[in-house]
This record gives structure tokens, C-alpha cells and sequence, in this order.
């Protein structure tokens, strides 16, 4: 529901180089800077760029621009199970072992 509300002259020249930078009307860039900032005051131990991000993803979200997440945990876990080996193997002094391996 639209409603007229009357705004400082102030607050709408402060508000145009903005909205034309982030390609907005003057109305919407206002209305971005008010829900941002109720968004800021509703969670303040977050970080105002998370917020931001997070305000971005639910809009990609809303215009169905989202993808499937792919975990990469399986890749990590063997990089982070390889590198234990690696260490483990220069540990008890057969490195050289295991460099031969890999170049083979």
C-alpha cells in the first residue's frame, strides 16, 4: 500500500546521487535506506555489509535466482586427509617416500 509522506528537501538531495548511482528513483532509494536501516537496528551485533547481503539473497531468492549449493566437503576432507599423510609420512622421515609417490 503506497502512502504520501512528506520528506525534508534535505533528505531527497542527499538521496538522489545515491539513487542515480545504484540506477533507483529517489522514493525507492529512500525506502532502501529505511529498510536497511530497520534491518540494521533489528540485528546490531551483525555487520551492516552482511546485512546487505543478506537483504540481496532474499531478493535473488524472491526472483528466482538461486541454484543449488554444492558442498564441497568431500574434496576438502580428502585435500585435508592427504595433507595429514604428508605430514605424518615427514614426520617419521620416509618424505622422500612420499614425494616419490606423487611424482609417480
Amino acid at each position: 500500500m503506497a502512502v504520501a509522506l512528506k520528506l525534508s528537501d534535505e533528505l531527497v538531495e542527499i538521496a538522489k546521487p545515491h539513487a542515480a548511482a545504484m540506477h533507483r528513483s529517489v522514493p525507492k532509494q529512500i525506502e532502501h535506506w529505511a529498510r536497511l536501516g530497520k534491518a540494521v537496528e533489528e540485528n546490531p551485533e551483525l555487520p551492516v555489509q552482511f546485512i546487505k547481503d543478506t537483504l540481496l539473497a532474499v531478493e535473488d531468492a524472491k526472483a528466482g535466482q538461486v541454484s543449488d549449493y554444492q558442498f564441497r566437503t568431500i574434496s576438502l576432507l580428502r585435500d585435508v586427509d592427504e595433507s595429514r599423510r604428508y605430514t605424518d609420512l615427514r614426520a617419521s622421515g620416509q618424505e622422500t617416500a612420499c614425494a616419490r609417490q606423487k611424482d609417480a
